[in-house]
């Protein structure tokens, strides 16, 4: 896998866990007790799965950011690993990272955002390769 397929998985990982989290709340509320929601008498069977596939999403969110977090971690450029995390980890679009950039006085093109991010990820490409050799 290249370092872009495991960043946009990372990214995916937080969404399906963000829409996990959200049907099973829906539910909850949709049920509208006033019992102990996690109850499994309140639950029911849907909500049994629910809350299972939230705990799924939940672990899974939670291994996806710890590898996100040393691969970026890999990195030496403080500003290749902010774009990093905010694309894949805050899910943030590149008009809104090249407007953080701008709010914290350090203007970027997104042209430029574009060749910073290109070089981050070969950086973590070869910090794959280098890793799976030693192994």
């Amino acid at each position: 896998m290249t370092a872009k397929e495991i960043m946009e998985d990372i990214a995916r990982t937080r969404v399906n866990f963000k829409k996990a989290s959200r049907r099973l709340w829906d539910y909850l509320e949709e049920k509208n007790e006033f019992r102990d929601p996690l109850d499994p008498l309140t639950l029911g069977t849907d909500g049994e799965i629910l809350l299972e596939l939230a705990h799924i999403a939940a672990r899974r969110e939670m291994e996806a950011k710890t590898l996100a977090d040393q691969l970026i971690g890999s990195l030496k450029d403080e500003r290749a690993e902010s774009v990093l995390r905010l694309r894949y980890m805050d899910g943030m679009s590149w008009e809104l990272i090249v407007r953080f950039f701008e709010d914290i006085d350090q203007p970027i093109s997104e042209r430029h955002l574009y060749r910073i991010h290109a070089k981050a990820l070969a950086q973590i490409d070869a910090f794959l390769v280098e890793m799976s050799e030693s192994a």
